[in-house]
């Protein structure tokens, strides 16, 4: 089956541990990936708890799942990359998802923030 791809070039470029990152987005036959804009509820933003909440949920679905914020992108499967976005309570960030169970990993991340990160 032949698919048209119709990239959207969002080029982010940063280092992280000597790597150089770059992230182009690409939407399989005119449907945009799933994104969510969400609020950091917890006392004590994501601190480590919270992060592996946040790591393991997105470990669970095959999709590409990253977080933005403050104009920086990051895996949402690494617990150390969550992390290291320093988010604290009140921060909103940008939850984009890619791949065939996006729908099923959006609603299980918004369902983890909305409930177990927002008193965590």
């Amino acid at each position: 089956m032949l698919y048209k791809f119709i990239c959207k070039i969002s080029v982010k470029l940063w280092l992280q541990f000597g790597t150089i990152y770059a992230f182009i987005y690409c939407v399989k036959g005119g449907e945009l990936m799933k994104e969510l804009t969400l609020t950091i509820q917890g006392e004590s933003g994501l601190h480590a708890r919270p992060a592996g909440l946040l790591a393991a949920e997105a470990q669970k679905y095959a999709s590409e799942i990253t977080i933005e914020k403050d104009e920086r992108s990051i895996n949402a499967k690494s617990i150390m990359s969550v992390l290291s976005l320093g988010g604290t309570k009140g921060d909103q960030v940008i939850v984009k998802i890619n791949g065939t169970d996006e729908v099923e990993a959006a609603n299980g991340i918004e369902v983890l923030f909305e409930t177990v990160l927002a008193h965590a």
